[in-house]
């Protein structure tokens, strides 16, 4: 592969990534709201959880289906009904983590 088939490749992704990205935590974030959390807090909560989980996953050197199956939520909600909602099930908002982490009597 070339340099400049190199470089367009990188630009694609670090120049469309980041919409996707902030997709994600307006999903995620939507969710939360959905799960009766203040809307400030959702996007705080989501954000830093982005941002840790890049910072993890950089400093690891572990592949990303590796430290997602690593992660027990993840894991807990994957199993029931990861595939309902999508690939991550956000979708759905009241369904999603909070919901399974509620069935599993781990919070009130």
């Amino acid at each position: 592969m070339s340099w400049r088939s190199r470089f367009a490749a990188f630009t694609g992704i670090a120049g469309s990534l980041p919409a996707y990205v902030f997709m994600f935590i307006e999903a995620a974030a939507d969710a939360g709201v959905l799960e009766g959390l203040p809307r400030a807090l959702a996007y705080e909560a989501v954000a830093a959880s982005v941002a840790g989980s890049a910072r993890l996953m950089l400093k690891s050197g572990k592949h990303p289906a590796a430290l997602k199956d690593e992660n027990v939520l993840a894991r807990r909600y994957d199993d029931r009904s990861g595939q309902s909602a999508g690939k991550w099930g956000i979708s759905r908002g009241g369904d999603g983590c909070g919901g399974r982490v509620r069935e599993k009597g781990e919070t009130k």
